[in-house]
């Protein structure tokens, strides 16, 4: 899954919950992204940081989502402080991934990063954005930006 993981507290035993329980609105956001500025990178930045003992059932993890366009990626990667070992392989990925069914992402903020071509998803991104706009309502409340 990760293509890009610094020496930071990305743990690699949350993100997987995390991205399964926001797979809906990570998928809405990409697909909506791409829809305004074609191919992408969804950064997704962590309100808080994520406890250890968060009871994923119920309990949720607050984000922001932000779409940075293929132009963009590599600018506002190094205003993150990423060198070329994480920008040169995020580029190459955005050059070949498939929008509608994968979703390249950044996870980040707290110290976390992560960068990850999200593949094989339960529910492709344009279904995502459908459902995610059908029931809005659901989702209102858990969505930063």
């Amino acid at each position: 899954m990760p293509f890009h993981e610094p020496a930071s507290p990305c743990s690699r035993s949350w993100e997987p919950r995390f991205l399964e329980q926001n797979s809906l609105l990570i998928g809405h956001a990409a697909w909506q992204g791409y829809g305004h500025s074609g191919a992408g990178m969804l950064m997704c930045e962590l309100a808080e940081p994520v406890p250890l003992e968060l009871d994923w059932r119920y309990q949720s993890v607050s984000f922001s989502r932000q779409y940075v366009g293929c132009d963009q990626v590599a600018i506002h990667l190094q205003r993150l402080g990423l060198g070329p070992e994480a920008i040169n392989p995020s580029l190459s990925t955005l050059k070949t991934y498939d929008p509608s069914r994968e979703v390249v992402v950044m996870l980040c903020g707290h110290g976390c990063e992560l960068i990850a071509l999200l593949r094989n998803l339960r529910t492709a991104p344009p279904a995502c954005f459908e459902q995610v706009e059908r029931r809005w309502s659901e989702f209102a409340c858990a969505v930063l930006s």
